[in-house]
């Protein structure tokens, strides 16, 4: 899934790519600016003029838990604090 970070518009939304498609990404990077590339908000790495960024799917496979006492939406109600 490819996600925009702080979309400022309703059409910017997250994009559903195949297992097997790479993404290379080749950024314009002006003399005197600095650019880092993060990693889901944790790690973070300067790329310089000339650099690529290679994007393709991990080997491994993640496994999340799902707590099924409540649902997607019993946690939004919670959090957004809806019908308080």
């Amino acid at each position: 899934m490819l996600t925009p970070i702080a979309p400022h518009a309703l059409t910017n939304r997250p994009l559903v790519l195949p297992a097997g498609v790479s993404i290379t990404l080749k950024p314009v990077i002006e003399p005197q600016s600095d650019v880092v590339l993060t990693f889901d908000g944790q790690y973070g790495v300067p790329l310089e003029a000339g650099d690529i960024v290679d994007v393709t799917r991990a080997p491994r496979v993640l496994h999340l838990v799902h707590i099924s006492t409540r649902t997607h939406f019993d946690m939004l109600r919670e959090k957004l604090k809806w019908g308080d």
